[in-house]
């Protein structure tokens, strides 16, 4: 009986850390890779619009994600004018802004490093236990809950995606640098609510997929080593 208990819990707190550790490496990529982010300027940010030459697309996301990353010191892209003269195209709060994002970053890559600390404790716990179908049901029992937590949060992103945007930008964030004025900075322009629709798809599909993925393989795992295992019910 105490064996199965915690072998149930082991599972669960498992689907959490998988759960994290699934989310971090898609926020790390796609929130730092310039050619995902080039083709999200060329869709949403025309160039008509952000008053930026398309060329100049790759470079600008280059920046920004070496930037997230850590690779590049300072938040800034510099136009030539045709005098000669080098234009800064964003303002100090601007910069100040992405420092706060960037943060966000460091924070995430520790969560990466914890959650993948404790799923790899937890599985070595899982194999001491011998447990197969009780640590399946517990790691069914998270990923399920927090399947159910992500579908909550895609249909409030499809009915009211502001309303969602908003609430996350007032919890990650203490200032009111994110509350941006398309008329004067850039960086909004080049990140309208489209971008961060799109981005905010593409990784709650794969984060859905890789939670159904993980759950099939841990129910599966459960049923093998019960039936070759003998194990006691």
């Amino acid at each position: 009986m105490t064996r199965r208990f915690f072998a149930a819990l082991s599972g669960f707190l498992a689907a959490l850390c998988v759960t994290l550790l699934l989310l971090s490496v898609l926020l790390e990529g796609c929130g730092t890779g310039a050619a995902l982010m080039t083709q999200m300027f060329l869709r949403h940010a025309p160039a008509e619009e952000t008053g930026l030459p398309e060329e100049a697309y790759p470079d600008m996301a280059a920046m920004i994600t070496g930037y997230l990353s850590g690779d590049v010191d300072t938040f800034q892209y510099t136009l030539m004018g045709a005098d000669g003269t080098a234009h800064p195209l964003f303002h100090d709060y601007e910069q100040q802004h992405m420092a706060d994002c960037r943060a966000l970053f460091v924070l995430e890559r520790q969560v990466m490093l914890l959650s993948l600390c404790g799923l790899v404790a937890l599985t070595a716990a899982l194999l001491l236990l011998r447990r197969g179908r009780a640590a399946a049901r517990g790691f069914a029992t998270g990923a399920g809950l927090v399947l159910l937590a992500v579908a909550a949060l895609g249909v409030w992103g499809c009915v009211d995606f502001t309303g969602l945007f908003l609430l996350f930008h007032r919890l990650s964030f203490d200032n009111g640098l994110w509350m941006l004025n398309p008329a004067t900075d850039l960086l909004i322009r080049l990140m309208p609510q489209s971008f961060f629709i799109h981005y905010a798809a593409v990784i709650g599909v794969l984060w859905g997929a890789g939670l159904l993925l993980s759950l099939g393989i841990a129910l599966w795992l459960g049923w093998r080593k019960s039936v070759h295992q003998g194990e006691r019910p």
